[in-house]
């Protein structure tokens, strides 16, 4: 090699303040990773997935929509009709709104001033194949007739009820 030459001097430190931008960007973009919802376009991205998924839904009409924007997308909602039967979807913070489609613990309904509790257990023990919100939405007509028919429901008074111990339920209220 030759004698060193000033641009070559000059390019090492600007390679290195590159390098050392790319890295931090990365390790921000890491730790702001579970935090996304702030920025768009993923602001919507947990939303829109749920719509793709009622729209999917065959005979389910959505009929109008709703958002909790704050600092992030906190809250939605859908009004929709099926099988003649309209209803409400509310989706609340801290609940993985897609993971609902496939799996849930049950469904709660609010009813004046208090939730009407109904797990899955007990659907299934009555028949109702329900694994997930698309089952129960798919089969509206029969878990609505459930609920009408149950005799002992599961009855929580707002006051009493626990958010926390129910992330895993679908809210829907029947209109």
């Amino acid at each position: 090699m030759g004698p060193v030459t000033k641009p070559e001097i000059e390019m090492k430190p600007r390679w290195k303040n590159i390098l050392i931008t790319i890295a931090f960007g990365g390790v921000a973009l890491a730790l702001l990773y579970p935090f996304l919802g702030i920025f768009s376009p993923f602001y919507y991205a947990q939303y829109n997935a749920v719509k793709d998924r009622l729209e999917t839904i065959e005979g389910l009409q959505i009929r109008d929509s709703w958002q909790h924007e704050d600092i992030r997308l906190e809250d939605c909602g859908f009004d929709f009709s099926i099988d003649d039967q309209n209803a409400s979807l509310t989706f609340v913070d801290h609940q993985d709104w897609v993971a609902l489609f496939a799996k849930i613990d049950g469904i709660h309904i609010p009813m004046d001033g208090q939730q009407r509790l109904v797990t899955c257990k007990q659907m299934k023990s009555a028949g109702l194949e329900i694994n997930g919100l698309r089952d129960v939405l798919g089969n509206l007509g029969s878990f609505f007739e459930f609920c009408s028919n149950q005799k002992n429901p599961i009855l929580v008074p707002d006051a009493e009820y626990d958010y926390w111990s129910h992330l895993g339920y679908a809210q829907i209220k029947f209109h």
